[in-house]
Parts: C-alpha cells; structure tokens; sequence
C-alpha cells in the first residue's frame, strides 16, 4: 500500500456551477488484476466521514462508499446498472449509465476519467477525473513535477 495524492476534478449536471475539485492525501494498491484507490472524503464534498475507494479494473470503474454515505457505483461503458445509495435521511434507489471509462494505473499512480448519467430524481449528466500520484515519506510527489 502506497501514499498517494488523490486529485479529483468532477462536474454535477451542466455548467459550471456544478464543478468541484477536492485534493487529498489516500493510498494507492494493487489487489489480482484492479488497482485501488482510498481516500477520506472532506466537509467540501458534504460527505465527511465517508471514505471512498475505487476498483479500477480493465473497462471498469467501480466506485464505494462507506459512512456517512453508502454506495456502491459499478461504470462500464454503454452500460446501465442500479444501485442503492444509502443517506442519513433514507435510501435510494439509482441508475448509473456510463458513456466513457477510461483509465491508465500502474503501481506509481496514473489517471482515471468517467463520463455517465445519474438517474435518481431525473436524468443528469457527470463525470469526474481522478489523478494519482505516489508520495515519498516526506509528503511530495515523487514524479517530475
């Protein structure tokens, strides 16, 4: 298990009222054939206390919650697939349809980028870019900068 720095660049619905970026300290490790990324969500994101892990696998993504929210997202390009995702104020019930996967890991860090369609109360369009890169012990980044 590797120290890593999680940049995560997402955009909620259309425009750009609906953009975030959060940049955290998580941990980065290779388990068979997927690539893990961990990482403590903040206040910022409205689910701190959730930690949130993604399963990077080859034409997959899939995306866990635990805490605070729970929820686990499975994205594979052209493809729908339900979900619950679990509140404080109640569970619902989603469907989550990938249009593009796209993901380059190796045990250093690497980039993956999700394009999809949320449809719980209505039909919205999101999609995130995630970057990872491996920290030494003193807390910078290990690659060129």
């Amino acid at each position: 298990m590797k120290k890593v720095l999680v940049s995560v660049k997402g955009q909620s619905g259309l425009g750009d009222e609906g953009l975030m970026e959060l940049i955290t300290e998580g941990k980065l490790y290779k388990k068979g054939n997927a690539f893990y990324v961990s990482y403590k969500e903040t206040g910022m994101t409205g689910m701190e206390g959730t930690t949130t892990t993604l399963k990077i696998e080859e034409n997959r993504v899939t995306l866990i919650r635990h805490g605070t929210v729970s929820s686990t997202f499975v994205f594979e390009e052209g493809r729908k697939n339900i979900s619950h995702y679990a509140t404080e104020i109640g569970v619902f019930t989603v469907e989550v349809k990938a249009g593009k996967v796209d993901s380059a890991m190796d045990e250093h860090g690497g980039m993956v980028a999700v394009s999809y369609s949320l449809d719980m109360f209505g039909r919205e369009h999101n999609e995130f870019i995630m970057t990872v890169r491996e920290v030494n012990d003193d807390g910078y980044n290990t690659e060129n900068q």
